[in-house]
């Protein structure tokens, strides 16, 4: 399995990366809803090391010394984990692709990751199109953000990527014949935006 048509390298466009997504309130995520997540997701960028054939970079490694890949969601961390991949290839570049490109490919849980990396054959290189040895890197800093709005229902597993909402925004994208609640990978972008909104209730109810 490779994704090696869809990454574009442009290290530029990562200050401007979005981090949210609109799903009409009538419609599913679910298998045989009204859009798929690859359609959801087709907007939202993820970032990738990768070497200058395109081919991203397998940085890290599991407790049985398998190496495996990440896709970010923060610009800011893939931008570090590039500095670190530079120190032995100063070509290396970061590339931006869809997170819907990829995603029916990517493990989903960290049951999921564990069984699709023992699955694929390890590469001799540093490096692998392989989705199945990759997966998509919570935002670091959001551990404690999470944390605050699930409050005592408690952190969510690792590996897992939370998204936040509040129930009573709505926005009215261009060309939408309706109403759609966003949903963001950062609380902070979230508050942002409810602030901004008119009629945002005075103690908002945050979701994650």
């Amino acid at each position: 399995t490779t994704r090696r048509a869809v990454l574009q390298h442009s290290a530029g466009a990562a200050a401007t990366a979005a981090a949210a997504f609109a799903l009409p309130r009538s419609s599913a995520l679910a298998a045989g809803g009204q859009l798929s997540a690859r359609q959801l997701l087709s907007d939202v960028p993820v970032f990738a090391i990768t070497n200058s054939k395109g081919a991203p970079y397998l940085t890290g490694s599991d407790s049985a010394g398998r190496r495996t890949g990440s896709f970010y969601l923060s610009p800011k961390e893939a931008l570090e984990q590039l500095e670190n991949v530079r120190a032995f290839d100063a070509r290396a570049s970061l590339s931006i692709l869809p997170l819907g490109g990829i995603w029916d490919e990517l493990p989903h849980s960290s049951a999921e990751a564990a069984r699709m990396l023992s699955a694929a054959p390890q590469p001799k290189a540093g490096t692998s199109t392989d989705l199945r040895l990759f997966q998509l890197e919570p935002i670091s800093d959001e551990r404690a953000a999470v944390r605050q709005v699930l409050g005592k229902a408690g952190a969510p597993a690792d590996g897992t990527v939370p998204l936040y909402w509040e129930p009573s925004l709505l926005i009215q994208p261009d060309g939408a014949s309706e109403a759609q609640r966003p949903y963001f990978f950062r609380l902070a972008d979230l508050q942002a935006t409810l602030a901004q909104a008119e009629g945002a209730p005075a103690t908002p109810d945050y979701r994650a």
